[in-house]
Order: C-alpha cells, then sequence, then structure tokens
C-alpha cells in the first residue's frame, strides 16, 4: 500500500501536528479571534489573493426597505398653474371689446412665454379671464403680461365708437406668483381707463399728427414715382401707416390710459369630489435590487390581495381614503410591512425591498493537499478557501433562526483518514502555494475548532454542522473554513457552502 512508503517520514509528520492549528483546542476561541503565527511561521510570508479579491463589505441588512411617493391622479389636479383676471371697479366701467392677435407674460428672470392667438375680448368680462386661463405656464414669479391689440371700440347709446390703444399694446406688470394646483387671481384697477377724444389739445396734436404723417406721404410718393426703387416704396408705405393711424386715431372717440394696479392671490384649485386614490409599486430584492415576481401584496383591512408581476410591479385602484399597512409575502423571503398613506384622488408609489428568508454564500473547495504526499496539488499541512455571502449577516434585528456550513470530505486512497477544521473571519493558512480559489501552507492562525472529521474514499463524506453561536459572535460576509490534515494522503474538500436560515 501506498501508505507504507511513508512510514519513515511519521515522526517527522507527527511533529508537525503539534504546532500551528493543530492540537484540536481552541473551541473556547470566538470565530475570527486568530492567536498569532506558531513559532514554526515563515517571517516573510505574505498572505495569498484570494483569486478574485474578497472584499469585506460594510452592509446594513435591515429587515426591509420601504420608500412612498404620492402624486396626484391623472387629471386632479392641472398640470400647470392658471391665471385669472378680477377687474375692480371704478367710476369708469365700460365695457370695451378688443381683438387680440397674441399675448406674452414674462418672468421675473426675464423668460418670456409668447402665445399668437386671435381672440376677442371684453374688458369688464370673464372673457380675458378665459383666455389666461387656457394657457399653461410652468411654477415661478412674475411681473409683466402684454396683449397686443388689432382693433378696440365701445358701445355708447346704441353707437359703437372707436377706442385708441396707446402702441397697439396693453400692458399689465407688477409681481405675481404661478403655483402648480393654484390659481392665481390678478385683482386689476384701471385708473382713469378712457379719456374722451375732445379735449381740443389732444384733437390738435391729432390733426398736426396727421398733417405731418401725410406730408411725409405725399413726398415719399412723388420720390417713388420719379424713381422706383426699394428704399423709396418702403419709406411711402412707412409714411401711409403712420398716416392711416392718425386718421383712425382722429375717428376713435376714446383713448384708452393704460394706468394699471396689480394685485395678486394664490387660491388652490379645487379637486374634485374623489373619496379614494390607487397604490401601486415594485417589489425588489434587497440583495441586489432584482425585482421580485409571485410575491403576494395585500392591503390589511381589505379582502383583496396582488401578486408582483415579472417586473415586480403591482397596482391597486380605487382604494378609500385612510391608513393602511402594506404586507408582502413569499415562502423564500421575509414578510415585509410597510404603512401607506391614501389620499382623496392620489396615486401611492412604494418602492419595497426584501430580504430573502434562506441566505447562502458562495461554493468553495481546495484541491488535493498534504505534507509529503507527491500526487498532491500543493503539499501543506493546512488547506484553506473562503466563502462570501452577498450581505453581511444580521442576527440582531431579523428573525434569525439558525446557520450552518456544509462540505464533502474525500481521501484520495481506499479507506479514511481523519482531519480538523476551523472557521475564521481572517485567512488563517500561511500560504506557500495557491491554485485558483484555494491554498495551503504548514502554518496557519487558529480559528474556532470545528471538530475532528473523517474523510472516505470514491465519494467522500457529507457533513452539516450548526455554526449558529459562531457566526452570531462575529457577523460577517466572508469566512475562512481551513482543514487540517492529520495524515500522509491526500485529502479533498469541497461543496463547501454556510447557509444562514430566517424566520
Amino acid at each position: 500500500m501506498k501508505r507504507n512508503l511513508f512510514l519513515a517520514v511519521f515522526l517527522a509528520i507527527f511533529a508537525s501536528m503539534l504546532v500551528g492549528c493543530g492540537g484540536g483546542g481552541g473551541s473556547s476561541n470566538p470565530v475570527g479571534n486568530n492567536i498569532v503565527n506558531s513559532s514554526n511561521a515563515n517571517s516573510n510570508f505574505v498572505r495569498a489573493n484570494i483569486g478574485s479579491p474578497v472584499v469585506k463589505r460594510k452592509f446594513s441588512f435591515a429587515k426591509n426597505s420601504c420608500n412612498i411617493v404620492q402624486r396626484f391622479r391623472e387629471g386632479i389636479r392641472a398640470a400647470a398653474a392658471r391665471i385669472r383676471l378680477e377687474l375692480l371697479s371704478d367710476s369708469n366701467n365700460e365695457d370695451i371689446t378688443m381683438t387680440i392677435n397674441s399675448m406674452m407674460v414674462k418672468s421675473v428672470s426675464g423668460q418670456k412665454y409668447t402665445f399668437n392667438e386671435q381672440a376677442e375680448v371684453q374688458l369688464n368680462g370673464n372673457s380675458l379671464s378665459a383666455l389666461l386661463a387656457q394657457k399653461e405656464l410652468p411654477e415661478g414669479k412674475y411681473n409683466y403680461i402684454e396683449f397686443k391689440v388689432d382693433s378696440a371700440s365701445i358701445m355708447e347709446n346704441g353707437e359703437e365708437y372707436g377706442v385708441h390703444i396707446p402702441f397697439d399694446k396693453l400692458r399689465l406688470t407688477g409681481n405675481f406668483e404661478l403655483k402648480d394646483g393654484y390659481e392665481t387671481t390678478l385683482s386689476i384697477l384701471f385708473s382713469h381707463k378712457l379719456i374722451i377724444n375732445a379735449q381740443k389739445n389732444y384733437n390738435r396734436a391729432l390733426e398736426l399728427q396727421y398733417f405731418i404723417a401725410r406730408t411725409a406721404y405725399l413726398l415719399a410718393k412723388a420720390a417713388y414715382e420719379d424713381h422706383p426703387n426699394a428704399l423709396n416704396k418702403t419709406i411711402m408705405n412707412a409714411a401711409k401707416i403712420a398716416m392711416d393711424n392718425a386718421k383712425n386715431a382722429m375717428s376713435n372717440k376714446y383713448t384708452l390710459v393704460p394706468t394699471v394696479k396689480l394685485g395678486c392671490k394664490l387660491t388652490p384649485i379645487p379637486i374634485p369630489e374623489v373619496t379614494d386614490g390607487d397604490v401601486t409599486g415594485v417589489v425588489a430584492s434587497l440583495v441586489d435590487g432584482t425585482p421580485l415576481s409571485n410575491i403576494t401584496v395585500s392591503l390589511e383591512g381589505l379582502r383583496s390581495s396582488t401578486v408582483t408581476d415579472a417586473n415586480g410591479k403591482f397596482t391597486f385602484n380605487n382604494i378609500p381614503v385612510g391608513t393602511y399597512n402594506l404586507v408582502a409575502t413569499n415562502n423564500d423571503y421575509i414578510e415585509s410591512t410597510c404603512s401607506v398613506e391614501i389620499n382623496a384622488g392620489q396615486v401611492s408609489t412604494v418602492q419595497l425591498q426584501m430580504n430573502p428568508a434562506i441566505i447562502r454564500s458562495t461554493v468553495g473547495e481546495t484541491g488535493w493537499f498534504s505534507e509529503f504526499y507527491p500526487l498532491a496539488d500543493i503539499n501543506g499541512i493546512f488547506g484553506e478557501v473562503g466563502v462570501e455571502t452577498p450581505i453581511r449577516i444580521d442576527f440582531v434585528s431579523m428573525a434569525f433562526t439558525k446557520a450552518e456550513i456544509k462540505f464533502n470530505a474525500k481521501v484520495d486512497e481506499n479507506g479514511s483518514t481523519r482531519f480538523n477544521a476551523f472557521l475564521a473571519t481572517d485567512q488563517q493558512v500561511s500560504a506557500e502555494g495557491q491554485i485558483g480559489n484555494w491554498w495551503a501552507g504548514n502554518t496557519c492562525n487558529r480559528g474556532i475548532n470545528l471538530g475532528n472529521f473523517l474523510a472516505t474514499s470514491d465519494n467522500g463524506y457529507n457533513y452539516t454542522i450548526d455554526i449558529t453561536e459562531q457566526l452570531k459572535a462575529n457577523p460577517s460576509n466572508i469566512y475562512y473554513f481551513a482543514a487540517e490534515n492529520l495524515d500522509i494522503v491526500d485529502i479533498k474538500l469541497s461543496d463547501i457552502q454556510i447557509t444562514v436560515y430566517y424566520k
């Protein structure tokens, strides 16, 4: 038998068992409370890196994570603020009709919003307010409204008279604010709104204006007839416009002098009569944010429930106003609850994350190792591998049940041999050789001794060891499993995995 070839070195092997992690003691040491290297440790040792370096993460494994955002249903609240004009009474309350072809609203920052639309409005009626209310403007502070007027008139004793609008513009100035969901009422007071164009000086001014404009037109027309070119034609047309404006002004009985006082108040836009709201949301895994399907979601106090779709989404419509506990359940996850307030006409959007009920680490394995056997992948008394959980294990705030480690132990000979197993939160073995994600050496720091185990040939022997108390005292997201080979033949540890159960 191959084993007999190595009996000559038995004493050397036995001596090596008395140092490092050998001796079987230390079961009272908490995981990760490692002692210093034994006397035969290599002072030049540099710890081996695990294949893909594993970094200890600072995870907060809270029982659940819930975020709620509320918004109004479509159509419940206006997309933008509204403006309404309120003309205050004064001594001049004439009904002036104006034809407007555009309007412009300017913010305090100078941003202009122009609306090109022809409309006929009455200055002391609601049509001007209706025109403004149709325009959607963003929230903010404003200080200027301008209407461009094509024409204006007034009825007096059954007769219609023209009204002259200086510069063909009606300007409203003053500070006011627009806010979504609110109606801004602009209180407007025209002081001396209309002036009868019967004043001698005013008529003489209009006559002089008309005379000058007419003279300029005739001169420009004569120049164009003698020298027909673009410049002379432009001058002629401009002079004609000035002449026509003066002539129209002479025919107007009134002139509107827009001396305006502007006030502002905000009034909430009434919400339609509704007595219910909606709930929608997404359920995801706290580990990696992946949406979770087939999660049962219910609102306590209501008989109805729903199940999340492939994208983790759920919806409840027309829920009576009130505060409810939203409950998410699934056999593979820890039940999560959060309080949701249902407001009339609003949609409550829930972002809920759930903890898995079972946390499993990565699966690790060593190759064949022994101190002297020539067929070993790496020669060394100790073999070690690291396994990582996706999150830092929490043994306090959750319904923790138990933790266990599973592994398979195999010997590369017919028969069996024994080994000791150790667990720590830090690397234990002083590596003298490494293949992939495992390494071996002849010295190590002592972790907690999980016991003495048997490795068998063929398919090996499977173990499940309860490590609840060891992990509770040492929460981490990475643990190192080391084995001390007590014989001269190769052994191999595979399917090494830590599982933590909740609920």
